[in-house]
This record gives structure tokens, sequence and C-alpha cells, in this order.
């Protein structure tokens, strides 16, 4: 993802065994009923006085969907 000049991100997955990422599944609070384990491989984020430069670290991300009426 990019937002220029604001953000950078980019993200990798954790493969398993089985050759697929690894999945959080019903995870309890606030994570939704599916999340993929992962690593950034880049994230950059500029904004409200806020200056991360955190690649490396671990990252989780989920499918979405947004629709308009």
């Amino acid at each position: 993802m990019k937002i220029q000049g604001i953000a950078d991100v980019e993200v990798e997955d954790f493969i398993g065994p089985n050759g697929k990422p690894t999945e959080f599944r019903n995870a309890h609070g606030l994570a939704p009923d599916l999340l993929y384990a992962a690593r950034s491989k880049k994230l950059n984020y500029q904004d409200y006085g806020i200056d991360w430069q955190i690649s490396g670290k671990n990252s989780y991300h989920a499918p979405f969907s947004w629709k308009s009426p």
C-alpha cells in the first residue's frame, strides 16, 4: 500500500509447512475471524508528527471488502 508522502507499506506472509500462509482463525477480541501472520518488508509512515520506520517487524492482515450503496 502506498499513500504518496504519508505511507509506504509492503508485507510478506509467513508460509507454513503446508506451503500456505499462516492463519489465525476465530481469534478473540477485536481481531476479525481470519487473520494472516506476516512480516513487514517495508513500513514507513510519516504524518501528524509521527515518523515510523519499522520495517522487518511482525505484521498481521485480514481480508476485507468495501461496498458502496
